[in-house]
């Protein structure tokens, strides 16, 4: 229906040039697209030449009197079904897509939507869904720009205020809900598919239950009501107290924003870097602002012989969280990229509009001005702990999580739509061992040849054949790091400067 909307290019009595004329001459750029929450009409305009009275003039006609055409509803139809055929033929797309419907199953709602699907609507069916968003009590309005109040409100009262108010009955809201192992199986989570194509890739995503952007995160011991209430009255501006800061509604955000920058840092170094196995990998959370629930994606390409590891390294690393701890230093670094970011981002009016957006809507009651105050100040206050907090409110369950696996080229190497062949785990776990054993092994005949050489030579040879076995011990064990792509505790140790005087 918005798409409906938006090919018909005008509204009102005005014809689609005069349209396009209107927009030219005051350089109005509109954009009118739903996502799986809102509708969102975004409009780009200079402040001169009355453009604030353009634009609210516009805005007006849209609520007020919207054109509504059977051609433009056929052109929509046709972008989709194009949209639909070319998905089919894009690994990346088609894998994801395979990957949503496991997830959300029967709930197409939030799904691409199929022919059938497509060729079945109507006109009317379209212009009664729009309506019933386009209401004037439905609405939020959000300016940022170099204006003048004054201005700003006049127009607002002449074009928006004039608007005829509408508050009809709101469809019931049907809540999001994951696929569960009640209804998917474990070995049903589990997909692999071939794409017919000249290049041989491979793409893996792997996804699970999330918070969304304002929910709660799993109770602590210190956010029970009776440790709340004996604390007796707080300063709500003092975020380093953690009763504090977990009490704001910008815990949940704040933590899992980190913890997104802390995953990808550890999966660019572990599963790229140190094992070789992928070319790119990133993890992502979708957090929705009405909608209870979120999910997390786990994104590989690789290969296609190194996809079935890849993925498993990846999942490894990110359950592997609490095993090896995250440190002070990573969280420093994700906080200083993070304010920085921030920081840089306030110059754009697109940035201040994402700020702004529901700020004003009874739908996420949570958001407030004092939230945009506040954001620095939890970013500075967060500590490992909160993101451990946040780590517990992902679910990375063999039980939870769905898994596609897209490969391209000439043949299949399987059959489409099979689980995939196991990760080779324990390759892995080798090198890791091999590492450890080949760093011991260098260290030891280091030690026995420097004993066996010192006690039958001079002061001076001895000294020379002590540097000269020093060095083969520190390459042994360089390269038996490099060797098995061990982690961080022996990048340490290798860089670490070697002693100097007496000691050496």
């Amino acid at each position: 229906g918005v798409r409906t909307l938006s090919e018909v290019g005008t509204v009102g009595d005005w014809d689609r040039r005069q349209m396009e004329q209107f927009c030219l001459s005051h350089l109005i750029y509109c954009t009118l697209e739903p996502d799986e929450e809102f509708v969102a009409m975004d409009l780009h305009f200079p402040v001169a030449n009355h453009g604030i009275r353009s634009v609210l003039e516009l805005v007006h006609l849209v609520l007020e009197k919207p054109r509504w055409e059977t051609n433009a509803l056929d052109r929509a139809k046709q972008n989709y079904l194009s949209h639909y055929r070319t998905q089919q033929k894009s690994l990346e797309r088609a894998t994801s897509a395979r990957l949503m419907d496991m997830m959300l199953g029967p709930d197409r709602r939030f799904m691409d939507p199929s022919p059938e699907e497509v060729s079945a609507l109507k006109l009317e069916d379209v212009v009664a869904s729009v309506q019933a968003q386009l209401l004037s009590g439905n609405l939020e309005v959000s300016v940022v720009g170099d204006f003048d109040p004054e201005e700003l409100d006049k127009y607002i009262l002449q074009y928006l205020g004039t608007v005829q108010e509408r508050h009809g009955p709101m469809a019931p809201e049907v809540p999001m809900l994951l696929n569960s192992k009640s209804v998917v199986p474990s070995l049903l989570r589990t997909q692999r598919w071939h794409l017919q194509d000249s290049d041989e890739r491979a793409c893996a995503y792997l996804s699970g239950p999330a918070p969304n952007r304002w929910a709660p995160l799993p109770m602590l011991p210190a956010m029970d009501p009776a440790i709340l209430a004996a604390a007796g009255p707080l300063d709500p501006t003092d975020f380093k107290n953690p009763l504090v800061r977990r009490a704001h509604p910008l815990y949940t955000f704040i933590s899992l924003s980190l913890l997104v920058s802390l995953i990808n840092g550890r999966l660019f170094t572990t599963v790229r870097d140190d094992l070789g196995l992928t070319y790119d990998v990133s993890f992502d959370l979708t957090m929705f602002d009405r909608l209870e629930v979120g999910w997390f994606l786990l994104t590989v390409t690789a290969m296609p012989h190194n996809i079935e590891n890849a993925l498993a390294a990846s999942l490894g690393t990110v359950r592997g969280l609490p095993k090896r701890r995250i440190t002070q230093r990573e969280l420093d670094r994700a906080r200083r990229t993070s304010l920085t970011r921030h920081e840089s981002d306030l110059k754009s009016n697109d940035y201040w509009l994402s700020l702004l957006t529901h700020v004003q809507s009874p739908a996420v009651p949570m958001k407030t001005l004092q939230c945009i105050a506040d954001l620095p100040a939890m970013y500075e206050a967060a500590t490992v702990d909160d993101i451990y907090h946040a780590y517990r409110g992902l679910s990375l369950g063999d039980d939870d999580i769905f898994s596609c696996i897209g490969v391209s080229g000439q043949t299949a190497s399987q059959t489409p739509g099979t689980p995939p062949p196991p990760p080779q785990a324990p390759v892995l776990q080798q090198a890791i061992r091999s590492g450890q054993q080949g760093a011991e092994a260098a260290g030891r005949n280091s030690l026995k040849t420097l004993s066996t050489e010192a006690a039958s030579t001079s002061t001076t040879t001895m000294e020379e054949t002590m540097a000269k076995n020093a060095v083969a011990a520190a390459a042994a064990v360089v390269a038996a790091f490099k060797t098995a792509k061990m982690g961080d505790a022996l990048k340490e140790f290798v860089r670490n400067k070697p002693p100097s005087g007496p000691e050496k």
